[in-house]
């Protein structure tokens, strides 16, 4: 993953562009908003960009990770401010107004980390039934061994 850098309170097209791998301006044009983006606007981003956003924000005891590459939701100490990162599942964290990569634990020191927004995944399985549905065929797609 690479760092995508904010425009003025732009974080959550950023951290849209960051998971789904395409540029700021589409993540901007997904998201239609490039200021205080709510959670539902990141998530229809996200959906509009073909990833599969969980339908609500979960929310994150102290000293829990979030299990996987994840829009995280944080609250900036003595503010009431909230904020968009992003988690990689390794534990590298992609701030959009910051120049480096930190840790979750680095960011707990100057900010809340209140919640994550999770990614539903789906099973090969069920990808190849999608794939079929759309593609009119009745047969199982060679190779996958299963009715």
């Amino acid at each position: 993953m690479r760092l995508v850098r904010q425009k003025e309170n732009g974080c959550g097209p950023a951290c849209v562009a960051m998971l789904a791998g395409v540029t700021l301006e589409e993540a901007e044009r997904a998201v239609g908003k490039t200021r205080k983006t709510p959670t539902r606007d990141v998530a229809a981003g996200l959906t509009k960009l073909r990833l599969r956003p969980g339908p609500k924000l979960v929310r994150l005891r102290p000293g829990e990770v979030p299990p996987e590459d994840v829009v995280v939701k944080i609250r900036w100490h003595q503010s009431k401010v909230t904020h968009w990162v992003v988690h990689e599942r390794n534990g590298r964290v992609f701030d959009p107004c910051r120049t480096e990569v930190t840790t979750l634990e680095e960011t707990r020191h100057r900010a809340v980390v209140l919640s994550y927004l999770p990614m539903v995944r789906t099973s090969p399985h069920a990808t190849v039934r999608r794939l079929e549905r759309l593609l009119g065929s009745r047969a199982p797609i060679a190779g996958f061994g299963f009715p």
